[in-house]
């Protein structure tokens, strides 16, 4: 469930992302053509995101990213404490999507795992930030009601590997 200001009820933190072709894959947040919110309270509260444009788009993404519990913010300077993956072999979430998304051909959606390692991809005095990241895609389940995944960590491919080999 989610709390208030962006919180999760175990302390972690949640936002959405989003863009088009048509504002250079970066929402502005013109609620015309994008936005978020939340409702509801305890484990029958929800955080919803969506993205529609005025007019027709070549290519768009949408998504919402969860923080571990006690993480708010992945750093750009130094590594992010937070929840280690010692005995865990799964990533558990409830989530479910709507109807005309459910019906459509293409409703797989990806989980990417965000870890807190930190890397400099600047070998100057800059710094560019870089995190490893690992991309598991899911088959929705249930028809689009909530439904309980726990997505395994072998299926888990790394997308993101700042260089490190």
């Amino acid at each position: 469930g989610f709390a208030a200001n962006n919180r999760t009820v175990e302390g972690g933190a949640y936002f959405s992302y989003n863009g088009s072709n048509l504002d250079g894959f970066s929402c502005s947040g013109d609620p015309a053509a994008c936005g978020s919110g939340t409702g509801g309270s305890g484990d029958t509260s929800f955080f919803f995101s969506y993205y529609q444009t005025t007019t027709p788009a070549t290519a768009l993404y949408n998504g919402i990213s969860v923080l571990a519990p006690g993480v708010t913010s992945i750093s750009a300077t130094g590594d992010t404490p937070g929840v280690q993956l010692g005995g865990q072999t799964t990533v558990n979430f409830t989530f479910n999507n709507n109807p005309e998304w459910q019906a459509s051909g293409t409703n797989n959606f990806g989980v990417i795992l965000t870890l807190g390692k930190f890397y400099d991809l600047d070998a100057g005095p800059g710094v560019t930030p870089c995190n490893l990241k690992l991309l598991a895609v899911v088959k929705p389940l249930n028809n689009g009601a909530a439904t309980p995944y726990a997505v395994p960590l072998s299926s888990f491919q790394v997308i993101q590997a700042c260089n490190t080999g």
